[in-house]
């Protein structure tokens, strides 16, 4: 099982990359990021008024954020030079809470510099792994048209089940399918899965623990990728459920 830890709301961001950057258990981060009216890239962890506090990050200036709870992309891949963490990014869309032709235009071009401007950060790390993603088809498009050094991916949702040309996909509970796991990783694509929260941990435990789950599909949790905002605790938890079903 590899365990890649993802913020949240509990800690601090420094606290976090302490934590992370430490931890032998957990082999990379995984980071949601945005881009300011003045294209700064922060990373940012969602809340439940995900539009709205998106929508109002997007249109200030990074001096003019109210959040405290932001922190540029840069400084933070600062903390992991020197370190071999696999560092995962997806970007978050563009939010317009009213679409119309032109604003569709213009997100579909600010898409792209959004991409442009990652793409300058991040290549000031050559010696840093990073995996690239995002939700938003037309976002992913640019990545794999301009971040050609790194790997591509897409995350599948309820709401985005399309299946791409992408080098990783990024599976919600919600989107879990062994026999779709299986084929993508024949593919040569590599497999993660999004834990949010308890339910989505308890829908991981018992899916792994089931009757239908066979030994070939428990030897497929070894080329898995777990993102979770809870990783020491997902581990034990998987560790005793593991002996309970070997």
């Amino acid at each position: 099982m590899k365990i890649i830890s993802h913020k949240n709301m509990k800690y601090d961001y420094y606290s976090f990359l302490n934590q992370t950057i430490n931890n032998p258990d957990i082999v990379g981060v995984s980071f949601d990021i945005l881009m300011t009216s003045d294209e700064k890239i922060i990373i940012y962890t969602p809340n439940s008024n995900f539009s709205t506090t998106i929508s109002a990050l997007q249109s200030n200036t990074y001096k003019n954020l109210k959040i405290t709870d932001v922190l540029p992309l840069d400084e933070t891949l600062n903390q992991f030079v020197g370190t071999n963490k696999k560092i995962v990014i997806n970007l978050l869309p563009i939010v317009s809470l009213q679409i119309t032709d032109y604003s569709l235009q213009n997100i579909i071009r600010i898409n792209e510099q959004y991409v442009r401007v990652v793409k300058n950060i991040l290549d000031k790390y050559p010696a840093l792994e990073f995996y690239v993603c995002s939700t938003n088809e037309n976002l992913v498009y640019h990545i794999k048209r301009i971040l050609t050094n790194y790997k591509n991916g897409f995350v599948l949702t309820n709401l985005n089940t399309t299946y791409q040309d992408v080098d990783f996909y990024i599976f919600t509970t919600n989107m879990l399918d062994e026999k779709i796991i299986r084929q993508q990783l024949t593919l040569n694509r590599e497999i993660m899965i999004f834990i949010l929260n308890a339910q989505d941990m308890d829908m991981i435990l018992d899916w792994i623990s089931s009757d239908n789950f066979s030994k070939n599909d428990k030897q497929i949790l070894n080329e898995i990728y777990f993102i979770n905002n809870y990783p020491q605790l997902f581990l034990r938890i998987f560790n005793i459920k593991s002996n309970q079903f070997n």
